[in-house]
This record gives C-alpha cells, structure tokens and sequence, in this order.
C-alpha cells in the first residue's frame, strides 16, 4: 500500500492484486493533482475505504481472495462507505459484466486496457459530482439549523395527497414530541409512506424533523432505492444528532404500476400487513 503525496483535488483509492495496474493509475491520477491510496486486495482495500474516507474507489473486478462484485457490494451496504462513488475498471467486457456491476452499486465502469485521457475525464466528471453532492448537504445542514418550526407543521395532510391513500392517527406523548410522519405522493402509481420516533422527545426534534422532511423530498423518489434514501437520512442526521440520541424509522415505497411493496426498517417495531382475505402478518 502506497499514499502518494499530493491532496489537492480529492482522493482517489485504487484497489487492484496487480502492482502495474495501480502504478498507472496512480502516476495518471498524481500527475492531475489527485491524491492517490492504493491496496493490493480486497480486504486491505475495505479497511482504507472505511478509515481514509476516499472521494472515489477504483476497483478491479478480477481479484484472488474477494471479488470486486463483493467488495462494491460491501463497501454500498456499509454507512461508513455507501456513499463513495465505485468505478469499475476491468478487462470483462461483456454486456452482462457491466450490468452486474452497475446492480452492486459502481457508478461507471472504465475497460482494460484503459486510456489516460479516459480515465481522467471518468474520474474528474465523478469526483464533481461527488464535491456538489457533499456541498448540497451542507447547504442543506445550514438551513436546517436557522430552522425553528413546530412539528406539527411539518407533517402532511393525508387529505392533501389522496391518491397516497393513506391516513392517520396522530398523538404524541407530550406537547414536544418525539414521533414524526410523512406521506409523499410522486403519481398515483408511486407513493412513499414514512414513520420514525426519536428518543428523547425535545425541542430539538424540530431541527431532526426538518431535516427528515428535506431528505424525504428529495431523495425518497423513484430514482432512488428505499434503501438508499435511508442510507442518505442517516448521514445526514447523524452531525444533527446529539451523543447518545438516536431515531427509529420505518419507510414504505410502493410501486403500484409493478404490484410491489418495499420496506426498510430502521430499529422501529415491524410493520403489519393486511392482507384482502382478511389475515395479518
């Protein structure tokens, strides 16, 4: 493993078993002002993604002891890590190696043998994606803390989204209270139904509750997994939060045009389903 010593216009983690491959890779990326970090297999490469926090993960698919499919799969179900962009870069070249890989979660896929000019344009294009991306939560993270409004009016109407089909009883356990709601409707085949209590019930569930509602709009949408909008909440929560609080949450998404019902729970009790014949489970 190898840190090369420029750190000016991000960090880039090279994970590749073959020395040439990240020697390349890091004299391209170093000669652009971009620090590199390298690791020679895959374990050493999900340690340096967890503790040095890269901008971005190149990732060879064709390694001895884990796979770059498992790695990608590992480092986007990881909080720490689910939001580092992956890109693939591999001698496969099938149609079905690329979708395999864009399924596991890698935001492009470069082939071997690669091209300098190529990879620095894949990599400047996502690592800009990358840097808005971060800005737009901080952005997002000011505003929220100017923010002083009451719960209640935060939560929707259900009667303001009745192609939602939803409704609601509502009673919090004190005036202040902890317990929060959303119903979002995109079209009347796509709807997202959330629900979440924080522990300790004060005043400063306000600015949690805020920050709920602006993750919810702009991420709890059909281009994103349930899943994903999730992952995207707990990072932004997680700063707003003070030591020792933590929220619970379930969160609904439902395709109606493919019949299907996604949920995420997040440490809440289990949601019920009702079936037409009567019977829950």
């Amino acid at each position: 493993m190898h840190t090369s010593a420029k750190q000016s216009w991000g960090k880039v983690l090279v994970i590749d078993d073959v020395p040439l491959n990240r020697t390349l890779l890091g004299k391209i990326l170093a000669d652009e002002g971009i620090s590199v970090i390298e690791a020679d297999n895959a374990v050493s490469g999900l340690s340096l993604a967890g503790s040095e926090r890269p901008d971005l993960i190149l990732l060879d698919i064709m390694m001895p002891d884990i796979d770059g499919y498992m790695v990608c799969r590992m480092l986007t179900s990881d909080p720490e890590t689910a939001d580092i962009p992956v890109i693939f870069i591999s001698a496969l070249e099938s149609t079905e190696a690329r979708v395999r890989g864009f399924k596991v979660g890698a935001v492009d896929y470069i082939l071997r043998p690669f091209h300098r000019d190529e990879v620095i344009a894949r990599v400047k294009v996502h690592l800009r994606i990358r840097f808005a991306h971060k800005l737009l939560i901080e952005e997002a993270r000011d505003r929220l803390l100017s923010l002083r409004i009451a719960d209640t009016s935060l939560m929707t109407d259900p009667a303001s989204v009745p192609e939602a089909n939803a409704a609601v009883w509502y009673r919090p356990a004190n005036e202040v209270g902890g317990d929060f709601y959303e119903i979002l409707s995109f079209s009347r085949d796509f709807s997202a139904y959330f629900v979440s209590d924080m522990s300790g019930h004060d005043i400063g569930s306000a600015l949690v509750h805020s920050a709920i509602k602006l993750v919810l709009q702009s991420w709890a949408v059909p281009l994103y997994t349930p899943n994903e909008t999730m992952l995207m909440m707990n990072n932004m929560l997680k700063p707003l939060m003070k030591s020792g609080e933590y929220l619970t949450a379930s969160f609904l998404f439902i395709n109606r045009k493919a019949r299907k019902a996604s949920v995420v729970s997040c440490g809440h009790p289990p949601v019920f389903m009702s079936r037409s014949g009567g019977d829950v489970r």
